[in-house]
């Protein structure tokens, strides 16, 4: 055999052993990426239970663990989680909150020893905002981003909720001020979900059932039905019907200020009224009278004026 024949036989052998590796070994696998979403639009009120919407994507099966923390909490909730390969899954998890501030809070991918992806989110607290969750039957007809509420006392945001988030319990709803419904959403529900839903409305949680007043609402305890009323107390909460007001987009008839707004919204006076367990008093006295009016440190600087003045 020549010396260029024992070359190319060589050369042809080492492209065949090439070939075997790269086809065992196969191109590297990305590492898994991290999507991290706190509260409703980023928005969490302090001393409320606090959604996490974590979402990884793997190219390869990934096994192990996700990792939350907060700078304000020493606390750590894990949760062992498993994604196929090419495929995203999201993860909800409850966080309780602070009861002074939005939590600013980390996620780390582990694997092992490795901490293979982090991200962070920072839960805004919303300041003269209400915030309000839409189930689908409304939703789906299309919602503003944000309405006026029924008083000049700020403004709502809307957001679409997903009925089978209620599946890890009451605080899916933890951010939200209010919830707006039909009776078939209710119906749609299943037990566990309808148990959360009830146990959000018992802790202070606002029901809006956009249905004509006498309705029953359903899977609502007698004790809580309206019973002809436009609205009855339930637990700390309370079920109101909107007689259709949201389904003709009139969303700015039926979102009033929540009393489970931060006091810090208001001022000073806002929190004196929080101790005392009412509402801000331009909300209570605009409610009763049936008008618009200003926010108390606008009330305040108007009746010094006149004072000053006279």
């Amino acid at each position: 055999m020549t010396h260029r024949g024992l070359v190319r036989k060589l050369g042809g052998f080492m492209l065949i052993v090439f070939g075997a590796l790269a086809r065992l070994t196969g191109p590297a696998q990305a590492q898994p990426a991290l999507v991290v979403d706190a509260g409703d639009g980023g928005f969490a009120p302090p001393g409320r239970a606090l959604p996490i919407r974590v979402s990884v994507t793997a190219d390869a099966l990934f096994t192990g663990e996700l990792w939350i923390s907060s700078q304000d909490d020493p606390t750590r909730e894990i949760r062992e989680i498993e994604v196929p390969g090419g495929t995203t899954r999201e993860f909800v998890i409850i966080w309780e909150g602070n009861p002074w501030s939005s939590p600013r809070l980390s996620v780390q991918l582990v694997s092992g020893d490795d901490v293979v992806a982090s991200a962070s989110a920072n839960a805004r607290m919303p300041r003269n905002t209400d915030l309000v969750g839409v189930f689908p039957e409304l939703a789906s007809r299309g919602l503003p981003d944000k309405t006026p509420l029924t008083i000049d006392a700020g403004e709502a945001l809307l957001f679409p909720i997903d009925p089978g988030d209620l599946q890890v319990g009451a605080g899916i709803l933890g951010p939200l001020d209010m919830l707006v419904v039909t009776a078939s959403d209710l119906r749609a529900l299943d037990d566990t979900s309808l148990d959360a839903l009830l146990a959000w409305v018992n802790q202070g949680g606002r029901l809006l059932v956009d249905e004509p007043s006498g309705t029953e609402v359903p899977g609502v305890p007698a004790t809580w039905q309206p019973r002809g009323e436009p609205s009855s107390t339930a637990g700390l909460g309370e079920i109101q019907l909107t007689n259709g007001a949201a389904a003709a987009g009139e969303w700015d008839r039926i979102v009033e200020p929540a009393p489970t707004r931060s006091r810090q919204e208001d001022g000073p006076f806002g929190e004196l009224s929080g101790f005392w367990g009412g509402e801000p008093l331009s909300w209570s006295l605009g409610r009763d009278a049936g008008v618009s009016l200003p926010s108390t440190p606008w009330l305040v600087l108007i009746i010094g004026a006149y004072i000053v003045i006279a």
